[in-house]
């Protein structure tokens, strides 16, 4: 089954390549056959976000020049229109940022409980006492 969604649609991708058609479709069955991103003959290859370091810097660059905590749907959405390809969903990126509580400081929205929001912990400056 997944290899006839790929056989459909790889002509499609190769005419509308431009506009990415099809990408998150072919990784998907790609994925599902226990395959990679590297097992498809792709014109140009797709610019995927997987949880990592790559996550961690955009997070932190969209992040930084704001004061107030953003919802984690709506960078979430953002990351979606930067890249090809997104590979996790909005709960694994909650969970990946709740982990690097170092960096981040999460918690509930409270207008909307059902979502999370983050922001970025901002360093504590030490006053040091030299006379």
């Amino acid at each position: 089954m997944y290899e006839d969604t790929i056989d459909f649609l790889r002509p499609l991708y190769l005419e509308n390549h431009d506009f990415k058609f099809g990408v998150g479709e072919i990784i998907e069955a790609l994925y599902a056959l226990g395959k990679t991103e590297d097992d498809f003959d792709w014109i140009e290859k797709p610019k995927l976000l997987k949880l990592g370091q790559d996550t961690l810097d955009f997070c932190r660059d969209y992040l930084k020049n704001k004061r107030k905590p953003v919802g984690i749907p709506d960078m979430h959405t953002d990351m979606l229109m930067n890249f090809d390809y997104v590979v996790f969903e909005v709960s694994d990126l909650e969970e990946f940022l709740s982990e690097h509580n170092d960096t981040f400081e999460t918690s509930v929205n409270s207008k909307y409980s059902y979502d999370k929001v983050v922001k970025l912990k901002r360093l504590k400056k030490t006053v040091t006492n030299e006379r």
